[in-house]
């Protein structure tokens, strides 16, 4: 168990070094099950949290370490800002202010 915490905080540390300095709003976990997919319910979590940091004058920042999910976001107007290669690939993306 020790061994698997230990990853996880890498991971967090990794990614949170990575994040933009300035202020934002950050999207954590965003995610559908795979029976539930194509409902729309992922983008209502999405639309909440991008209406709430549009509400600050704040861009929205996520991170993923799914490829695929790079498309998709790319595809509703969010910009790769960052990436890590290391503990595992991710990229950091941003949803500019509205």
């Amino acid at each position: 168990m020790t061994d698997v915490l230990a990853r996880v905080q890498g991971y967090d540390d990794a990614v949170h070094a990575a994040l933009p300095t300035y202020p934002f709003w950050y999207l954590g976990v965003l995610g559908t099950h795979p029976d539930s997919a194509g409902r729309g319910w992922g983008r209502a979590v999405m639309r909440a949290g991008l209406a709430r940091a549009a509400a600050d004058g704040l861009p929205a920042i996520l991170e993923t370490s799914k490829p695929a999910n790079v498309k998709l976001y790319r595809r509703v107007g969010w910009e790769v800002v960052g990436s890590l290669a290391e503990p595992v690939p991710t990229w950091i993306m941003q949803q500019p202010r509205r």
